[in-house]
């Protein structure tokens, strides 16, 4: 089963040629970009699998949300472009029943990091969320956070973790 990763950019050259190192299951990757001046779009165009748009910023939910509208296949993994898919995650990705009927997405373990140091307690991990879905099953983003609602189907748990990098810089008014 193929599957679509949609990733949102502005000025991540520093980040996306590693997390696109990271979903090599991906057959297609729409990367919806809004207004990059740094190498973004040339370290994007040299992976085969990237549709890359450009886009003003409409906010996070309007962003995700057109991105999820260009996705070419079935099943879709949302990922930040600060993000990587552990190698484990992707050997588990890769080999999913996607075909299995009532199930609609899976949860994956996120490791999140403040500076250079893993958050492990407080509730940070493991801190499950929905990142891979089948298309159609009630996903989309409101203005902060995504919506999951009117699915009948499963979300099954995945056992593997998805890594944010420790490099991560917090959004500013002119980044998003």
């Amino acid at each position: 089963m193929k599957i679509t990763a949609i990733v949102v950019t502005r000025n991540e050259e520093r980040n996306i040629g590693d997390c696109l190192a990271s979903i090599p299951f991906a057959d297609d990757v729409v990367v919806l970009d809004s207004g990059s001046v740094d190498r973004t779009e040339e370290i994007c165009r040299l992976d085969p699998r990237v549709r890359w748009f450009s886009e003003p910023w409409k906010g996070f939910g309007p962003q995700k949300n057109s991105a999820l509208d260009k996705a070419g296949n079935d099943w879709v993994l949302s990922i930040d472009a600060d993000e990587r898919v552990t190698p484990e995650l992707a050997e588990e990705i890769a080999s999913l029943p996607l075909f299995e009927p009532g199930v609609d997405g899976y949860r994956i373990p996120r490791k999140s990091f403040f500076g250079k140091e893993w958050v492990r307690h407080g509730g940070w991990y493991p801190d499950y969320t929905i990142r891979l879905w089948r298309r159609g099953r009630a996903a989309s983003w409101t203005a902060r956070c995504t919506r999951w609602s009117g699915s009948k189907g499963r979300w099954v748990p995945s056992g593997a973790t998805c890594c944010t990098t420790p490099t991560w810089t917090p959004p500013t008014s002119s980044n998003g």
